[in-house]
């Protein structure tokens, strides 16, 4: 009875340290970011940021600005003033969610989740044909 009890405890701490690990990173803030990659990306998709103000792009980037869990390699750079592209160094791995954690700048550390897609496959076949002779 005292091991079920313990259990449930350690269950309970878990569940409720790894729910306040996700409260340290809060949706983005729309007075902020105009847009960022969601829904259902494509394996070599960017995945890209867009702020509502711009940002100052002569500063190198590093690596604590933007991290995927699960990680993921590619190249952290600006498209334009307002938005940061994040691009795979190889696709991303079919049909997993991302959790996407942005800290640049001024703006207080924000986070948002994406998906990839599941390949695809189409067979197109040619129709059977017989003639009246069986051929």
């Amino acid at each position: 009875m005292k091991t079920k009890y313990a259990i449930t405890l350690i269950l309970a701490g878990v569940l409720i340290l790894s729910c306040a690990r996700q409260a340290d990173f809060p949706a983005p803030d729309s007075r902020f970011v105009a847009a960022v990659s969601g829904g259902v990306l494509g394996r070599n998709e960017p995945v890209k940021v867009m702020f509502t103000q711009s940002q100052d792009t002569s500063r190198p980037l590093n690596a604590r600005e933007f991290t995927l869990s699960p990680a993921a390699k590619g190249v952290l750079s600006w498209q334009n003033e307002y938005t940061l592209v994040f691009t795979p160094s190889e696709p991303l791995r079919a049909g997993q969610h991302y959790r996407a954690m942005v800290n640049v700048g001024s703006i207080a550390p924000f986070s948002f989740d994406f998906m990839t897609s599941l390949p695809s496959l189409a067979v197109t076949m040619d129709p059977v044909i017989i003639d009246a002779n069986g051929e």
